[in-house]
């Protein structure tokens, strides 16, 4: 239902411009004929003085092969007639003005000025720039503290408006109206505070409108137009203030007076020309579309376009919606905005930049002037820039593209055309402690099955408190937990130090900690937090006194053996089962045996601390005054000539925690070794307590000692325990993983015990609910990532609680560190709260925390990788999925995440960062040898279907096929004849021969392969690493030196076979070129690869022991395997022709500075194969017309690869332009290095015949239109797709 405020259907304003931005879905809705009947073409936009002068003329008509279509201008009323025919009328309501919004039990309810009602289960806000959707949702947000501050201001204006549209003119007398396309005119005023403009449309009516520029003084003057924009009385009135702005449109010395004395009164309106976009667009199930979330200024010409692609890419969530219940509705509600929100962000910019020309001040004046004097190439780049977003509804028919210029990746047309839900596994939680509760509720939210497993006979949390803050803050917040971990606990901004006898040392504040990680720090009773997290899960999916004997593989999952003889299966099992784990000691029992378990996990856990907890019932307040405090008081005693520390914490129940810790020397660790299995023995505490319930406490009644909360606490309540510190190196191995406390044991000093054992929930529960299948492998793959990411977190807890709990020790190193607290600066303690809070991970599958912390979070590897789903993915990855080759390229290749820029002296100037590709792509940029690459396809082609040693002399059509004659006389026909064969590719060679005879042959095909460097390459074998230290790291090491006094450039990379691959380029002047013409023949040559080698040998390198040159690689390189090349660079025109095709560098060499030659090759392929897997016939024209689908698709973007690896290789230069190349490289700020980082990723193309790969970065690939054309035919054919190959 649409619901409209006004009593009738009357479309104002003036007319607007749309082009290939929305021409796809106007095709796509049947439209775009009647768009065009009412629209008039827009090819030039003439720029003039306020005399009506011409200044400069904008060309527009590149665009129209950019983009596809043409640019067009029509009348708003115009457009919105087409729009309105089309939607019944039994669904609009009219004269329905919003007066609330509210949410029903499961929908949502509007509420109308005419005491009407409606339900639903979503409410779309497409009511504009004053959207009553907008102030209901904002007023609510803003109640429960929820509204950004920056959504909560009035919106901003500096110009107000005049727009309209005259009644038909004659021809006659307004002769541009003859013209076949639109006549437009911009006139900006020098003298006047106006931009006034004129456009021409379809109908022979001419449409006006009049900005005019306010001041500070006059902003404020009109600050409440707002509540009458489109008051007639104030739009008459501008009408007289503007009526004599000269126009060049009809009789000579024409003012806009003639044409609005030509507009029909109750067509003209004044707005107010805000400009905002806003930072929330959504909440519940409601949701802002167009001007209601984004407002634009009208210079930027794209509004309407923003708001259709809006609706476009909101329906297209809609359309796959899961279900309907909030969660599911606020997640397609995050995906449109996250596709939208930057392109809105985009759309502003642009339009204040195009706005800049309006201005009356110094800036609009030399924006005009860089306008008037703009090179064309940058004209061409912004023209390409404005075509980029093209979106196309997934549920309608698609629209064949054909702009030049490729169009941005649509993530909701991607995400929705193909979605496959991620594999469910069974998992078996071990251990109901913090963690495992942490972890089942997170499954639980996630819907994947789990049971949990308990040895207690009942939940029975015993233990102290622990603080929890911002680190664990955004997880609570999306389990819906928050409040109730509020309720229960209390904030804790102080910890009062004190000496054994109470008295106080030193305080420790946290209060900065609130602001840096966007969250107070507060104290619970752990039995009360269990409580919160226990309440969760559903009561059938823990199962008691279930305590583990054993654990198994069985042949496609795991199993449990438990001590009451039951046994359970299922496909994961997690060890969350505390610092004795039975899961962990199965697993490293299984690892020993197999000599696969590191010594420093197969020894005892050691400790020099013992512990007893307990907590009180709740207290009598006047006895315990401190507990009448709304903020937790926590005092911590050191003992000096005691080998005690102890605490105390109030809790928000009124009862006290409390904690005691004995620091044992050696001798007593000996003593106590026996200790660990009776950790919770009733009389070993009891002993304990006598032992220290003299000690002094703050709390209570004057003269208090911990034995007047030892005599409060029920004895059931008081545990002992022994503090281990230790963190595994192993963590996981098949289908088991370990979390929390059974992987990583932490000193309770640091506080940080729990928070790290529910963090490592979180990041496995991410990996586990993308999990692509089942088998092992791929088990252990997320389980890497895992690991990966909470491993170096764990170490440092694990450090950073050593050195708090430093400050507890009874010899000199603890005395200096309780002194250099009490004196520590402050601007110390504030970086170390800073580093405190950085970790604050969330769920992926979870509706995003708004994190509102200062310092910003650590990037979480596990959120950003499976935002969308689990994969390693990259330009060329999803098709080596697909082939089953990933897992050999990986282990045969070494992560890239960086490359070193030098001079010609090795001395490093900058440093390429390429890790963000990771999430970009959805995978790490790796690197490969060729050989070993090579090798990996080799290995999966059938023998008997390589024959070497064919050297083609000629290629003849025959009957029904093609014909190859090889050197050796042989003959083989087949249908198609596709051209592999390289740079000096002799099918292309003899395509073209015959083409040329034929007269076919284009001019830019016939000449020569043009290079300006020449090249060597080279392997070393496997080096010594303790001469090459850089070949022990995990990730390539990639050097790039630049000579500037040489004319040289040269490379290395480490690879993961402890290899050195280098290459060494000669850039060549054109006297050189000319020597080096008939060099090409002899590509290979060994005489002129030494040669070579013997000139730039004594070039530094920063690889090896120091001193070390090229010559040094050069002398432990086989000669065999170094080669010369001339590094040609073209893109040629005729790619097929007949039965024969080309690709790879056959059709075009790219320079091997952008990285993309193989890369392309491989995407040429990928698409070939596509179309030939739906070949229909044999015969020439079907053969040919599949060739040309092929081109279509890989001639844009081999022009793409070749002008990026030329803008890239100008860094190489040795002049003027590629020192200026470096220096602007070396200064790129960081959000533009991102978006060429993005861009980089755009293409990921996959087989439409195998199972698709599930492709996952967080910039979604460009839509491949071989894969979907050809999947359309697969379907209709009714053939199914082969599995995802399996590696051998």
């Amino acid at each position: 239902m649409i619901f409209e405020r006004n009593p009738i259907i009357k479309p104002l304003g003036s007319a607007f411009a749309f082009g290939a931005v929305v021409a796809p879905i106007l095709h796509q809705l049947g439209i775009y004929d009647e768009f065009c009947k009412a629209s008039i073409v827009n090819h030039l936009a003439h720029m003039r003085d306020d005399n009506a002068k011409l200044d400069f003329i904008a060309d527009f008509s590149p665009g129209e092969a950019f983009g596809g279509a043409e640019g067009r201008i029509i009348s708003r009323p115009a457009f919105h007639e087409i729009l309105y025919r089309g939607v019944p009328k039994k669904k609009i309501f009219l004269n329905k003005r919003i007066l609330s919004v509210e949410d029903t039990e499961n929908g949502v309810k509007i509420v109308c000025s005419d005491n009407s009602e409606y339900e639903g289960d979503l409410l779309v806000g497409c009511d504009g720039t004053n959207s009553a959707i907008r102030q209901n949702l904002y007023r609510r947000l803003k109640e429960q503290g929820c509204l950004p501050s920056s959504d909560d201001t009035a919106l901003p204006y500096d110009k107000i408006c005049l727009v309209g549209q005259t009644a038909l003119l004659d021809v006659n007398l307004f002769q541009e109206l003859k013209k076949e396309k639109c006549d437009m005119s911009i006139m900006v005023g020098a003298e006047k505070m106006f931009t006034w403009a004129t456009f021409t449309t379809a109908y022979n009516t001419i449409c006006w409108m009049v900005v005019k520029h306010l001041d500070k003084t006059s902003t404020k003057d009109r600050d409440t137009f707002k509540t009458s924009e489109w008051g007639p009385e104030a739009a008459l009135a501008m009408c007289d203030e503007v009526r004599d702005l000269a126009v060049p449109n009809g009789p000579p010395g024409s003012t806009l007076g003639t044409l609005i004395d030509f507009t029909p009164k109750e067509l003209i309106s004044k707005v107010t020309l805000e400009e905002k976009v806003f930072q929330t667009w959504y909440s519940g199930r409601l949701v802002l579309v167009g001007d209601a979330c984004h407002k634009l200024d009208p210079a930027g010409g794209v509004g309407a376009t923003a708001g259709m692609q809006d609706a476009l890419c909101l329906a297209n969530w809609i359309n796959v919606l899961p279900s309907l219940d909030e969660r599911a509705v606020e997640n397609i509600f995050q995906e449109y905005y996250m596709e939208r929100y930057p392109v809105a962000i985009e759309y502003y910019e642009k339009s204040q930049m195009l706005a800049a020309t309006n201005k009356k001040n110094l800036k609009g004046a030399l924006v005009r002037f860089i306008r008037r004097r703009m090179p064309n190439w940058l004209w061409l780049i912004f023209l390409k820039k404005s075509i980029m977003h093209r979106p196309q509804a997934s549920f309608l028919p698609p629209y064949k593209d054909v702009g030049t210029v490729p169009p941005a990746p649509q993530q909701s047309l991607i995400k929705t055309l193909f979605t496959s839900p991620p594999t469910r596994p069974r998992v078996l939680i071990v251990g109901a402690g913090i963690s495992g509760l942490t972890l089942a509720l997170l499954l639980e939210k996630a819907g994947v099955p789990y049971t949990l497993f308990e040895r207690s006979f009942a939940a029975r949390p015993l233990g102290s408190a622990f603080a929890l803050g911002s680190r664990i803050t955004p997880l609570l917040n999306q389990l819906g937990i928050y409040d109730d971990f509020c309720a229960a606990s209390l904030i804790n901004r102080f910890t009062y130090n004190r000496h054994e006898d109470g008295k106080l040392d030193y305080v420790s504040d946290f209060t900065a900690g609130a602001a840096f990680g966007g969250a107070e720090g507060r104290i619970i009773s752990r039995p009360a937090f269990y409580e919160i997290l226990y309440r969760g899960i559903p009561k059938e999916k823990i199962l008691f006194n279930k305590r583990i004997l054993s654990v198994k593989n069985t042949e496609s999952g795991v199993k449990i053996v438990c001590s009451d003889s039951s046994e359970y299966e299922g496909d994961l099992i997690m060890g969350c089962d505390g610092t004795n784990s039975a899961v962990r000691q199965a697993m490293f029992s299984r690892l020993r045996d197999q000599g696969r378990l590191p010594p420093s996990d197969d020894t005892a856990l050691p400790y020099d601390k013992i512990c007893i907890v307990g907590q009180t019932p709740p207290l009598d307040v006047n006895v315990f005054p401190e507990l009448k405090k709304e903020e937790c008081e926590m005092h911590t005693m050191v003992g000096v000539e005691k080998m005690f520390t102890w605490a105390t914490f109030t809790t928000a129940y009124d009862t006290i925690c409390w904690m005691v810790v004995k620091h044992l020397d050696k001798t007593s660790m000996k003593d106590h070794d026996t200790f660990k299995t009776s950790e919770w023995g009733p009389e070993a505490a009891m002993a304990m307590c006598d032992e220290v319930r003299d000690f002094a406490i703050p709390n209570g009644p004057s003269g208090s000692t911990l034995g007047t909360l030892i005599d409060l606490t029920p004895k059931e309540l008081i545990s002992k325990v022994t503090l281990e510190e230790k963190v595994f190196q192993t963590w996981y191995s098949g289908r088991t993983v370990l979390i929390g406390d059974a992987c990583h044991k932490l000193d309770p000093a640091g506080g940080v015990g729990a928070t790290a054992g529910m963090q490592d929930a979180i990041c496995l529960a991410n990996w586990i609910n993308v999990l692509p299948s089942l088998d092992e492998r791929a088990v252990e793959n997320i389980f890497q990532e895992y690991y990966l990411e909470r491993y170096p977190i764990a170490i440092q807890y694990f450090e950073s609680s050593q050195l708090l709990a430093a400050s507890n020790k009874k010899n000199f190193k603890g005395a200096f560190a309780r002194l250099f607290r009490r004196r520590m600066p402050n601007w110390l303690w504030t970086l170390f709260l800073k580093k405190v809070v950085l970790h604050r991970p969330q769920a992926s599958f979870l509706p995003p925390y708004k994190d509102v912390g200062t310092v910003p979070p650590a990037p979480q590897r596990s959120l950003i990788k499976t935002r969308s789903a689990f994969s390693i993915a990259s330009r060329v990855a999803p098709v080596l999925h697909q082939l089953g080759v990933y897992e050999d390229f990986r282990a045969a290749s070494i992560v890239n995440h960086t490359i070193e820029v030098r001079d010609g002296n090795a001395k490093l100037d900058f440093v390429t960062d390429l890790s963000p590709t990771i999430a970009f792509g959805g995978a790490d940029s790796r690197i490969v040898s060729r050989p070993a690459f090579y090798g990996m396809l080799f290995r999966r082609i059938p023998r008997e279907k390589i024959l070497f040693n064919k050297r083609i002399l000629s290629v003849k059509e025959v009957e029904n096929g093609v014909k190859i004659i090889c050197s050796d006389n042989s003959e083989h026909e087949g249908d198609i004849l596709v051209g592999c064969d390289g740079t000096n590719s002799s099918i292309r060679q003899n395509l073209y021969r015959r083409l040329k005879e034929e007269g076919r042959l284009p001019s830019s095909d016939d000449t020569a392969l043009p290079y300006d460097m020449i090249c060597i390459v080279g392997q070393t074998p496997p080096l010594d690493m303790n001469d090459f230290p850089e070949l022990k790291k995990d990730t390539c090491d990639t050097n790039q030196m630049i000579g500037v006094e040489n004319k040289y450039t040269w490379w290395t990379f480490t690879t993961g076979h402890k290899t050195i691959c280098w290459m060494v380029t000669q850039h060549l002047d054109k006297t050189t070129m000319k020597d080096h013409d008939t060099f090409k023949t002899s590509e290979w040559g060994p005489e002129a690869a030494m040669a070579m080698c013997d000139e730039v040998r004594d070039f530094p390198i920063p690889n090896g022991p120091p001193g070390s040159t090229l010559g040094t690689l050069f002398d432990v390189t086989p000669k065999e395997l170094i080669s010369k090349v001339s590094l040609e660079e073209k893109v040629f025109q005729t790619w097929y022709s007949g039965r024969c095709v080309l690709i790879g560098d056959a059709c075009h060499k790219l320079d091997p500075t952008g990285g993309s030659g193989a890369t392309a090759a491989m995407h040429d392929a990928i698409c070939l194969a596509n179309w030939i897997n739906v070949l229909p016939s044999l015969d020439v024209p079907t053969v040919e017309k599949t060739f040309q689908e092929y081109y279509l698709e890989r001639y844009p973007l081999a022009v793409q690869y070749y002008e990026d690896t030329r803008r890239l290789a100008t860094g190489n230069q040795k002049n003027l332009k590629g020192a200026l190349f470096r220096m602007f490289r070396r200064n790129m700020p960081a959000w533009l290095w991102l978006r060429f980082l993005k861009k980089v990723v755009l293409h990921r193309p996959q087989a439409s015949f195998i199972a698709p790969y599930e492709d996952v970065g967080t910039v979604p690939p460009v839509p491949q239109r071989s894969l979907i054309k050809t999947r359309e035919i697969l379907a209709a054919q009714g053939r199914q797709v082969y599995p995802l190959a399996r590696p051998v």
